[in-house]
């Protein structure tokens, strides 16, 4: 009876289990990198590995993922965990983008609603974005001025001169 045709892929499949029956550590490695060998070889349509994750905070579905490689659920898995503590997201206005860079010891024009009787420059001990279109700021004096974005304006540092 002459032997079935196998794909490449299967044929490293029975390849890694009958290296996988030896023990030892070079049969280890070496099952090892053919089951790499194997994974390059996938075709898309073969999604041998799957995970499944809950997002959120709150008990949520488990949604399932399939990929064709490792290197593609390590790419996937880096993603979550770069994402996570990021569990919401805020659309960000081009005009506004300068707020979200305003840091410690950064200093903002702060612009009283109020009919300006209040207009001062702040320096930052600290900043916190409280939605999308508000900020709350401490100055260094321990003051604290919550405003809205478009009460804010950028203060502009010229360089200082030189005689030389």
């Amino acid at each position: 009876m002459p032997n079935p045709v196998l794909s490449p892929v299967d044929a490293l499949r029975n390849l890694v289990a009958a290296v996988r029956e030896v023990e030892g550590y070079w049969t280890e490695t070496l099952a090892n990198r053919m089951q790499d060998a194997e994974q390059s070889l996938a075709t898309p349509t073969e999604k041998p590995f799957k995970v499944l994750i809950s997002f959120g905070t709150e008990p949520n579905p488990v949604s399932e993922y399939k990929f064709a490689t490792q290197a593609e659920v390590d790419a996937f898995i880096h993603g979550v965990t770069e994402m996570d503590g990021y569990l919401d997201y805020r659309f960000v206005e081009e005009k506004d983008v300068w707020i979200y860079d305003l840091s410690e010891g950064d200093q903002v024009k702060w612009l009283d609603p109020d009919g300006g009787a209040c207009d001062r420059v702040l320096t930052i001990k600290d900043i916190q974005i409280d939605n999308d279109d508000t900020v709350t700021i401490t100055d260094i004096t321990g003051d604290e001025v919550g405003a809205g974005f478009d009460e804010l304006e950028p203060v502009v540092k010229t360089e200082e001169k030189s005689d030389g």
